[in-house]
């Protein structure tokens, strides 16, 4: 025998009769006893000392403005208890309350607490204010009022708006840019590789938007909540989710008919326009809250065209596809309806981090249709050689544009 196997036969034969199940909770069961030696013997808290400053860290989620007071919804996003004691607002200090409080001592957060502060103020409607939190410590925290506007209050009127602003917004626009399919089914070959590149263009572009509305979303989030690992799972676990349905669809639509896995592939765009518009639906929601977004005619034409092309989107894979009126209404639905309930939670109770996680999965849904428009159109061939092609590479140029001016006229 040699060394090596000498070796192994000696190292496997020290377990041989142990349970298996005693080998796999071995090891977990040494691991709780060194975290317990850990919080025993406190290293770190013999290294600090008493003298050794703590780190504070106070996220403010969410500004509330009511008749007169303004709330602050903050979070202890660090490792220490955070004690507000003063509150200063416009360079003066104002008495607050602090629910529901707690920790050590009062208006104290420990770490992932959180707590609404009330501060009673004339806020006046319109015009910026500026907040501070201090700690006990000296830590500043800021929290800034760009422009002062009374919080919408969940009520049946502030419903039937922020519904009829999703509508106008992220419903309506797709159903129109649905009524292409009939222009998109007389295509030929050619017309249909183009109109399939303008697609991936647009939706590259939508991927690229979600993706860096994503990252100013990491900016006020607590370093707690690891943003940008969520901004990473969100876009490539919805990526790897997505493939792994897609082939499961395809195998199933394969055994129907080339027709079916078309329609299959329909689907899947409108669902990833659907994610996206849910994250579009937030952001709009959110800042109708805040006042900072302004309802006039240009703004709502502007996102009207900006998501026109989405319907484009969706029939562009149903050209050699007879898809009946209510196939129609359901992609439709499935890709815009989703804005209208973004908009109701980012106005009653918005959240950044599910924005950042709807938007995460919306760029991840949205890459991943990419991926299977460009494996539909190359079907054997080579990517490079499909996309490379002079009416393809201009199509996915004109896709792409295209998105980008709507976007500018939705900034102006």
């Amino acid at each position: 025998m040699s060394t090596v196997s000498h070796a192994v036969s000696r190292e496997s034969g020290w377990s041989t009769g142990v349970p298996t199940w005693l080998l796999v909770l071995a090891p977990l069961a040494l691991l709780g006893g060194v975290i317990w030696a850990i919080f025993a013997v406190d290293p770190i808290g013999r290294i600090q000392g008493s003298e050794f400053p703590p780190v504070e860290e106070l996220s403010v989620t969410r500004t509330v403005l009511k008749p007169g007071v303004i709330e602050l919804h903050v979070v202890n996003g660090g490792p220490d208890p955070v004690m507000i004691s003063q509150v200063v607002v416009d360079d003066a200090y104002w008495s607050f309350t602090m629910k529901p409080g707690g920790g050590e001592s009062p208006n104290t957060l420990n770490h992932l607490q959180r707590a609404i502060v009330s501060v009673p103020y004339p806020w006046v409607e319109g015009e910026a204010h500026e907040v501070k939190l201090v700690s006990r410590n000296g830590v500043v925290f800021d929290a800034p009022i760009d422009v002062a506007v009374e919080s919408p209050r969940p009520s049946w009127p502030f419903f039937a708006l922020f519904a009829a602003l999703g509508v106008l917004v992220g419903v309506i626009p797709v159903y129109l840019g649905l009524i292409w399919y009939p222009v998109v089914h007389r295509l030929g070959s050619v017309g249909i590789n183009a109109v399939l590149c303008v697609t991936v263009g647009l939706l590259v572009f939508l991927a690229v938007d979600a993706v860096h509305e994503s990252i100013e979303m990491l900016e006020g989030l607590p370093g707690a909540y690891a943003g940008p690992a969520v901004l990473v799972l969100g876009v490539v676990g919805t990526m790897l989710a997505l493939m792994a349905v897609g082939e499961w669809m395809r195998g199933r639509a394969a055994a129907r008919g080339d027709e079916y896995v078309k329609l299959s592939l329909a689907f899947m765009i409108a669902v990833g326009i659907g994610l996206h518009n849910l994250g579009e639906g937030l952001a709009i929601g959110a800042a109708f809250n805040a006042g900072l977004i302004a309802l006039g005619t240009t703004l709502v034409v502007g996102f009207t065209v900006h998501n026109l092309s989405e319907g484009l989107a969706i029939v562009s894979p149903l050209a050699r596809v007879r898809a009946g009126f209510g196939v129609l209404m359901l992609l439709g639905f499935i890709a815009g309806a989703p804005t209208v309930f973004g908009a109701w939670v980012g106005g009653f109770t918005y959240s950044r981090f599910w924005s950042l996680v709807f938007l995460a999965m919306g760029a991840g849904a949205i890459l991943q249709v990419v991926v299977e428009i460009v494996r539909q159109m190359a079907r054997g061939d080579s990517v490079r050689r499909v996309l490379t092609r002079p009416p393809n590479f201009a199509s996915l140029a004109v896709g792409f544009m295209l998105m980008y001016a709507t976007k500018l006229f939705v900034a102006l």
